[in-house]
């Protein structure tokens, strides 16, 4: 008889143990602070009662990150603004005094000191201010014509993402809805715990056109580097790049394959090639892609055929032509520092 019971009641005995030993599923009983460790793993973040994913915590922040974007943007053009009206009328006072001292400079021969000492107060007043139409050349204004650049496109790029994020909400959720242990988690977390979203993002995917009217303007900021205007354009509403304004004939766009494949453009071997030369006589060949979407403030160019230099040719930096913008009235104003592009 000992012996039968010991055969019987031993692997009962292990059973006991090994459930004893083995990780709390989800789901048998487990405690509050068990389901939390599950729903942190998954990489969910609780607020209040409700588990929040990441893409969520990062649109939340992009929300409250709007109106400081807008403050920035709007202190940076009201400071080009002023710096561009107060460099006219100082430019235009002092053209009487600019003009009178050149006229004073026929009475001195090459050698008098005297020539050099009006020079010098020439050299001054033109020190002083710019040609309103050459202010975008100087230093401290383009650096400031940079930082309103980047912000403009920081704030058209986080709109994208906001626009995009909200409408992945539901099905994100879904998809965690499904995943195995986070149903019976979120029964064992707390009394009415739940998936996100924590809220209900209509209100605020509504408020996104005040921003965009910051951003998508008709006219796009530029700035001189020599005697070069550069202005930025975005690719898919994501990255931005810089191109060199160009009024001359030839291929509308041109990239170069660092700015391509920082977009994320294919560029296939099949891609047609087809032969470029530069006006110092420089030729290479480019390839020949489209790109779904181009942007430049409101105008929007769709399906763009544009030629991507090769790697030996990147020196020729990126070109924009008036040829792109086809069908659209394009008016440069650099006393304002804006190209403006009306709807075609």
């Amino acid at each position: 008889m000992g012996l039968r019971w010991h055969r019987l009641y031993v692997p009962t005995w292990w059973a006991v143990v090994a459930a004893c030993a083995a990780p709390l599923a989800a789901g048998d009983g487990m405690t509050a602070q068990d389901a939390a460790a599950i729903l942190t793993k998954h990489g969910l973040a609780r607020i209040d009662r409700v588990w929040v994913a990441p893409e969520e915590l990062r649109l939340r922040q992009q929300l409250s990150d709007l109106p400081k974007r807008r403050e920035r943007i709007l202190a940076l053009e009201h400071e080009l603004d002023d710096r561009i009206e107060q460099n006219r009328k100082h430019w235009q006072e002092a053209q009487p005094a600019i003009a009178a001292l050149r006229k004073s400079l026929a009475r001195f021969g090459s050698d008098d000191p005297q020539r050099v000492l009006v020079q010098q107060q020439i050299d001054a007043l033109l020190a002083a201010s710019a040609e309103p139409a050459k202010l975008g050349s100087r230093g401290e204004v383009r650096t400031r014509v940079l930082a309103w650049i980047d912000e403009r496109n920081g704030l058209a790029t986080t709109i994208t993402q906001i626009r995009s994020a909200i409408a992945g909400l539901a099905g994100l959720y879904e998809r965690l809805a499904q995943t195995p242990g986070v149903s019976e988690a979120l029964r064992s977390a707390g009394d009415k715990h739940r998936l996100g979203p924590q809220r209900n993002y209509t209100a605020d995917r509504d408020k996104l056109a005040d921003y965009e009217r910051l951003t998508f303007t008709p006219w796009v900021p530029f700035y001189f580097q020599g005697t070069q205007i550069r202005v930025t354009a975005l690719i898919d509403d994501s990255l931005p790049v810089t191109c060199t304004w160009s009024d001359s004939s030839g291929p509308g766009i041109v990239l170069t394959r660092t700015a391509a494949e920082a977009a994320g453009l294919a560029i296939p071997a099949s891609a047609p090639r087809e032969p470029l030369e530069r006006a110092s006589g420089e030729r290479t060949m480019a390839r020949r892609i489209e790109v779904p979407r181009l942007r430049l403030g409101k105008c929007v160019l769709k399906q763009v055929s544009v030629l991507v230099l090769p790697p030996e040719a990147e020196h020729w930096g990126c070109e924009l032509r008036r040829e792109a913008l086809a069908g659209h009235s394009v008016r440069l104003e650099p006393e304002r520092l804006r190209l403006t592009i009306d709807a075609g």
